[in-house]
């Protein structure tokens, strides 16, 4: 591997030359291979180039592409940068290519893509911000990884994002993107990440996701409702369900704060939670109408004046049948007769038909995420 300590080494047009047509501007270009780059290395200068690539080099300090056009191709291919890599009004007419490269900090503003951006088996070690970055073509992450946050702000999703077996180690915010485009999940999990509580501060909640890469609940809710939207575009049920439950459980998040203020959509999210957490588990539906079944049955039991305590078999029989019926919200008004009913007793019966119908509906629509 070659060591390249200053610009004084990219003289040769191995590495870096000028191009210089009659009646044009200079077009400059990079070719780099199996190099170690030990300073500070900067593109910039408002200068226009051809191309520029990077094969199977290290950057041990930081690199800067600064106000500068790239009229063809930008590739970075087996490169590792161990400092920080940082895009500032960078213009990519072509291709960009960053494939098995590794970024430890990565800092963006004002990039544009015009062509496809290609990030292949990359690595991002830090939060990942693209800031005004305007994806014009496709964008494709391909088994790349995420350690850390990874947030759009104020980007422009134009053509289609693609996410083909991605792994996010943290999460990932789309609520500041302008998305005309598509979103495509190919074999990528978006976990139900940790977040930050909702910031009131306006500058503060602003500069959480400018400058901090941090993701409030509000955020982290908005980018489960578009991973939502696309998952039913693509006509993914399961995905389309996933998510939902994602943005609920963190819309039940918001709400514990001031639940008092918004006791009754409190109250509708947590039995969600607790019956079929939130339409994705029938065996919780049906455990849920047992207990709350045998709840209302064992109460309005003992406001009954002939109830008997004890353990007996034949007793035991007798009143396991009275509850097997009681779980049907259409039984009899008189499966307490022989008890000799009271007003409590009708009351608790008839909450129990609401609490079961409602468990049997929630397990139904647990049931319906297996439709096609």
């Amino acid at each position: 591997m070659k060591i390249i300590n200053s610009n004084n080494d990219f003289t040769s047009d191995e590495h870096y030359n000028k191009e210089s047509p009659l009646s044009q501007e200079p077009l400059y270009r990079y070719n780099v291979e199996n190099c170690q780059i030990n300073y500070i290395f900067e593109i910039s200068d408002s200068k226009k180039y051809r191309r520029i690539k990077f094969k199977d080099c290290v950057f041990k300090e930081d690199v800067i592409l600064k106000n500068i056009s790239i009229s063809e191709n930008l590739i970075f291919w087996n490169c590792k940068f161990e400092k920080c890599v940082t895009f500032h009004d960078v213009t990519i007419k072509r291709k960009a290519r960053f494939w098995e490269t590794t970024f430890n900090e990565l800092k963006i503003d004002n990039l544009r893509f015009e062509d496809l951006a290609d990030f292949f088996k990359t690595k991002f070690k830090e939060n990942t911000i693209f800031y005004k970055t305007d994806f014009l073509a496709t964008t494709v992450f391909t088994a790349s990884i995420f350690e850390k946050n990874l947030l759009f702000t104020y980007s422009k999703i134009s053509d289609v994002l693609i996410f083909s077996r991605t792994k996010f180690l943290k999460g990932m915010d789309l609520s500041q993107a302008i998305i005309t485009g598509k979103i495509k999940n190919s074999n990528s999990d978006f976990p139900n990440f940790e977040k930050k509580m909702d910031i009131d501060d306006d500058d503060n909640y602003r500069d959480s996701f400018e400058f901090n890469g941090q993701i409030t609940l509000q955020n982290k809710r908005e980018t489960f409702r578009i991973l939502k939207k696309a998952a039913q575009d693509e006509g993914n049920q399961f995905k389309f369900l996933e998510y939902s439950k994602i943005e609920n459980e963190t819309y039940f998040e918001q709400l514990k704060p001031i639940w008092i203020k918004r006791f009754d959509n409190y109250i509708i999210f947590l039995l969600n939670k607790i019956s079929n957490d939130h339409n994705m588990s029938w065996s919780r539906g049906i455990l849920f109408t047992a207990i709350i079944g045998l709840l209302f049955f064992y109460t309005s039991l003992i406001t009954t004046s002939l109830i008997e305590f004890g353990f007996d078999i034949e007793l035991f029989s007798y009143y396991l049948g009275k509850y097997i019926f009681f779980l049907s919200p259409i039984h009899k008004i008189d499966l307490f007769e022989e008890e000799i009913a009271t007003t409590g007793t009708i009351i608790l019966d008839f909450l129990g038909r609401l609490f079961v119908g409602y468990g049997i509906y929630q397990t139904i629509q647990a049931f319906r995420k297996h439709k096609g």
